[in-house]
């Protein structure tokens, strides 16, 4: 088994793709992105992406609830 990938593993071009798929999906879906990060090469754990996942919800001040629309402005 391969070994698990972190972030900091992934290149800057990637990262973009990914926090677009994140915000796309109303930051959920993280079988989704799991998935296409494997398909890119990058092994991660479904909670490594969840932490991920928050994290980025937090610095956008995205407060609604998983699948919501609300953004506070």
């Amino acid at each position: 088994m391969p070994k698990a990938a972190k972030i900091s593993d992934i290149p800057l071009e990637t990262i973009e793709i990914l926090h677009k798929k994140i915000r796309d999906s109303a930051y959920c879906n993280v079988r989704e992105i799991t998935e296409w990060l494997t398909e890119q090469g990058f092994h991660m754990s479904k909670s490594a992406v969840h932490r991920y996942m928050q994290k980025l919800k937090v610095t956008d001040g995205f407060e609604g609830k998983a699948g919501s629309v609300d953004l506070v402005v």
